[in-house]
């Protein structure tokens, strides 16, 4: 944390004081609720919305959990369902339903404790990783197809699967990058440095992709000596890994679909899969996930910043652009009238503002 707020420091010229922190691990839940209200006056306002979402907000969660988001997903107005924006209408009850992402209290508090620790800086917002990758990689008509977005990083997996426009489920499934890894030292005896580098550079999730004849040089650990490594090989054990991560991802979809059949709903994939995150970018990922699913499978990458460079534009940032997409999003709406000490004053952290809501909206 330190590291990152000292670089970010320097290269922008300002002093740090808020920040939109995301969140992952498998404490992450989630639960889809509903609220109910009365339309005052027969006629829809803000009001009416407001109050029915926190009815849906107000289900009650264990002492040791904490909401972090509560996202409309439909209204009902009376017998009309798929209503996504009710202002207006007119009808004598309203229904909504909301899509609770929830975490665990402790590990919020431990989170927000280390980032205010480092440099006095607040915690502006936690947003959930999985859903901040969803916000960067997936267009509006994708969400409404319905589609898996699955973030890979180093140690989790972070997934949100959209319905109808909106998310319906939110998990974390702790397999990831690390652990792809992990195997590699152990089938070869060799470092994590030197196995993190051949993983990178020369392997693949699908053996069958690979030619059998070329060796990769990895250490030997504790060692000044390599030895040589059929890729094939190398291969072989990497696609057992995500193999196993694929079968935990598809388990935990097939729960959620026979959940959603005992509502007499469909699971529908129509965007397909979409994999994200840096361990999204491994050779043969897409062939080796596919006998899980059968629906389109594509790597996101963000696509939602103006002038964003090419280093930048790329899986491993998903979760970076997508908070920045929420930070977007809340200084679009607010009138933001914090103090931003640096040495340029309130007006260049006036147009660092300015340039984050350029970066999304026009």
């Amino acid at each position: 944390i330190t590291r990152a707020v000292n670089k970010a420091e320097v290269s922008s010229d300002l002093q740090i004081r808020f920040a939109t922190v995301s969140v992952s691990g498998d404490h992450i839940g989630f639960i889809n609720e509903k609220g109910m209200v009365a339309i005052s006056d027969g006629v829809v306002s803000e009001y009416d919305i407001q109050d029915a979402t926190q009815t849906a907000r107000n289900h009650k969660m264990k002492d040791s959990t904490t909401l972090l988001h509560a996202i409309q997903q439909e209204f009902i107005i009376d017998d009309q369902t798929g209503i996504k924006n009710p202002l207006g209408q007119q009808g004598h009850r309203m229904e909504v339903k909301v899509h609770l992402i929830t975490a665990h209290t402790e590990k919020i508090n431990n989170l927000q404790s280390c980032v205010e620790r480092v440099g006095n800086i607040a915690v502006d917002r936690l947003v959930f990783s999985g859903l901040a990758s969803a916000e960067a990689v997936l267009s509006d008509s994708e969400k409404e197809m319905g589609a898996l977005v699955v973030d890979i990083g180093a140690g989790t997996m972070d997934c949100v699967i959209y319905q109808h426009g909106a998310p319906w489920a939110s998990f974390v499934i702790p397999n990831a990058g690390n652990y792809v890894t992990s195997d590699i030292c152990s089938a070869f005896h060799t470092p994590i440095e030197s196995a993190e580098k051949c993983k990178i550079d020369c392997g693949s999730a699908d053996p069958d992709s690979v030619s059998k004849d070329p060796f990769v040089s990895v250490d030997i650990v504790g060692t000044n000596e390599r030895t040589q490594v059929k890729v094939q090989v190398l291969a072989t054990v990497i696609a057992y890994r995500y193999r196993d991560m694929f079968e935990m991802l598809s388990a935990k979809v097939e729960e959620f679909r026979t959940k959603l059949l005992t509502q007499h709903m469909h699971l529908d994939l129509g965007a397909g899969v979409v994999l994200t995150g840096g361990a999204s970018r491994i050779n043969g990922i897409k062939a080796a996930i596919r006998p899980y699913f059968d629906c389109p499978v594509r790597i996101g990458r963000p696509n939602l910043a103006k002038g964003m460079t090419d280093d930048i534009n790329v899986p491993d940032f998903a979760t970076a652009v997508g908070l920045l997409k929420f930070a977007a999003d809340q200084v679009k709406y607010e009138n933001d009238s914090r103090d931003y000490p640096g040495s340029s004053g309130q007006g260049l952290m006036r147009r660092a503002l300015g340039w984050l809501k350029n970066m999304f909206y026009d």
